[in-house]
């Protein structure tokens, strides 16, 4: 009693019991109610990101979607919905125009753990997609020496070439951050920044506008 269940430890089991759909929501709502502040504060850039299961989101959850932004009264374009590289490439058609449907309301949707799933160009150039979350392995490669930092360069070309933003995941040092701004990312995002915490951040907890942090 009283241990912290990790999400790779009960995610795979509320996704083959039918329960994910149930967990996302609440999760997503709850995250919208613990930020709302923040999320209405006009002198802030903030955003907030929730993470959803492939098997969620679908036309219901799009309902779902457009009742909390109502119901909350928050701007859609604060809002980020990420899954990872891997679900959207094994899903279906159909999460394709689903995630259209999203960013319609205009809720963003992120890409995470990129590169991870072997997802080819032609696949990412036909996600409808914002935001593309280069994988934490590709940071932690970035010291190790000559030729280290070739996939982290690809990643931000490419996807700069395609018109969506990109953020460099897991930065736990200056000299990562140094060697990030370095190949032109712009948006990063790790413990340097932050550490996880189980309350919501308050205004003061956050980074100035001019800062890199995400």
């Amino acid at each position: 009693a009283g241990d912290i269940l990790l999400p790779a430890d009960f995610i795979p089991l509320a996704e083959e019991t039918g329960q994910i759909r149930a967990v996302d929501r609440r999760i997503t709502e709850r995250a919208v109610a613990e930020c709302l502040l923040l999320l209405r504060d006009r002198s802030r850039e903030f955003h907030l990101s929730v993470n959803a299961s492939a098997k969620t989101v679908d036309a219901e959850y799009v309902d779902f979607l457009v009742e909390l932004i109502s119901d909350y009264a928050i701007p859609p374009e604060r809002l980020i919905i990420e899954l990872t590289e891997s679900a959207m490439v094994h899903e279906s058609g159909g999460l394709k125009q689903t995630l259209i449907n999203i960013r319609s309301l205009g809720v963003k949707v992120a890409i995470d753990d990129f590169g991870t799933g072997y997802s080819s160009l032609a696949h990412l150039q036909n996600l409808p997609v914002d935001i593309v979350k280069l994988d934490r392995t590709f940071v932690e490669r970035l010291q190790g020496g000559e030729g280290a930092d070739v996939v982290a360069r690809w990643a931000i070309q490419l996807v700069s070439d395609l018109g969506m933003r990109m953020i460099a995941e897991g930065v736990e040092t200056l000299e990562e951050e140094v060697a990030l701004l370095r190949l032109g990312y712009d948006w990063v995002q790790g413990n340097r920044y932050g550490v996880p915490n189980w309350t919501p951040p308050r205004g003061s907890d956050l980074a100035d506008p001019g800062d890199h942090s995400s």
